[in-house]
């Protein structure tokens, strides 16, 4: 602001935001300290590290008052599906059944979730799903948490095992939902599917009611603005996300380039609620392929060419060179492999180039991050090659 000129009377309204300028990624790696506020001791702060896909994790400081009102959107995005604080439910995350958490932390988890049963996202397999929805069922839960593929996976594998388990709501995180994943955790848990929205420098963004398609931008708690294709800002509309938290008054976050985009929209929900709406989240924003010529092909082509293509279980695109892709495939006992190659291959060589080279793995499982997130585009060629920006990888239903 001294470097600008600007001063707090400069700032009035949410329109005056774009006066600031963007703040990314690499500058808050860079410059942790400098972000940190001055006139809060260190005594009263705690530190928090995101899961960075590329090991380069991004610490966010905060004051422990400063994180209730993401804890409370929470809890309020959660409770549109039914699920209350004291209620039992269940975690599908990590690898762990427990949150590795100071003694203060765990003490509230235990008075705010004491019922929380934590499954273990990254160990769940074919062999042992039946164990994952007796538990499921022994726990009394009625409302399901978990990574979004994870949760595809268990409804996925549970149907093949012939178990089946209801819950009044599902809701998924951390990954784009594509809608046959909601359809099938839907039609498996026999329940309402509500995906949720956050990342873990903000934390809780947005949540969906169940009514209309989208979700509600909890604006007590943080603003969301469109950065376009063109370099304009804007309150509605498509583009990247520029996302200012309201209540970390000990490292502000303002018009933080998180990394993610989708399309903002000023129309108001048939539910009543007056929040801001996110109409639709799409894959993070350097999810691109380039062609041979080096023109950027949007990385959601690779679930749309997967809905075409049947036995297949996880996918993932590599490349490393423009024109150059590498297709992970994990493979189930229908796939046809030289129907399907040759149908893979002809859709990239249409928009990557005649010349493009498809190379194809067969393995047991996708490269995962150090998160156990799995990504379905891994771009070592693109503008900002090696950012935790890329998108997830998708477990398919052969």
């Amino acid at each position: 602001m001294e470097k600008t000129g600007l001063t707090p009377p400069d700032f009035q309204r949410v329109a005056d935001l774009p006066k600031l300028p963007v703040l990314t990624k690499d500058i808050v790696r860079t410059q942790t300290d400098a972000l940190r506020a001055r006139n809060i001791p260190v005594s009263r702060l705690r530190p928090a590290r995101t899961g960075g896909t590329t090991g380069q994790p991004i610490t966010v400081w905060r004051r422990i008052e400063d994180s209730l009102w993401s804890r409370q959107c929470y809890a309020r995005g959660l409770a549109w599906g039914g699920l209350k604080p004291a209620m039992p439910r269940l975690k599908l995350f990590g690898g762990s059944l427990g949150l590795p958490a100071s003694s203060l932390r765990s003490l509230g988890e235990r008075l705010m979730r004491p019922r929380t049963v934590f499954l273990p996202a990254f160990e769940l397999n074919r062999t042992n799903v039946c164990e994952y929805v007796a538990t499921a069922r022994a726990s009394g839960a009625k409302h399901l948490i978990g990574y979004s593929s994870a949760l595809y996976l268990m409804a996925l594998l549970a149907e093949d095992a012939g178990e089946r388990c209801q819950f009044e709501s599902v809701y998924p995180t951390a990954e784009l939902l594509l809608p046959e994943w909601g359809e099938q955790i839907r039609r498996v848990f026999r329940c309402k599917v509500l995906p949720y929205y956050g990342c873990g420098e903000v934390n809780s963004l947005a949540f969906s009611c169940g009514h209309d398609q989208g979700y509600h931008v909890c604006d007590e708690h943080a603003v969301i603005e469109i950065e376009t294709s063109h370099n304009t800002f804007a309150f509605e509309g498509e583009g990247a996300f520029l996302v200012t938290d309201l209540d970390n008054y000990a490292m502000p976050f303002l018009r933080y380039r998180n990394g993610d985009a989708g399309i903002l929209t000023g129309e108001r929900c048939g539910c009543g609620r007056e929040l801001s709406r996110i109409l639709q989240l799409h894959g993070r924003v350097n999810d691109y392929l380039l062609s041979a010529r080096g023109d950027p092909v949007p990385g959601a082509i690779a679930p749309h060419l997967f809905r075409l293509v049947g036995g297949v279980r996880f996918y993932q695109f590599v490349q490393n060179a423009p024109g150059q892709v590498i297709v992970r495939i994990v493979a189930t006992d229908d796939y046809q492999r030289d129907a399907e190659e040759a149908k893979i291959r002809q859709v990239l060589k249409t928009h990557l180039g005649a010349d493009a080279s498809i190379v194809f793995e067969y393995r047991d499982d996708v490269e995962r991050t150090p998160a156990g997130k799995a990504r379905f585009v891994i771009s070592n060629c693109s503008r900002d090659a090696g950012r935790e920006d890329a998108g997830d990888a998708y477990p398919r239903r052969g």
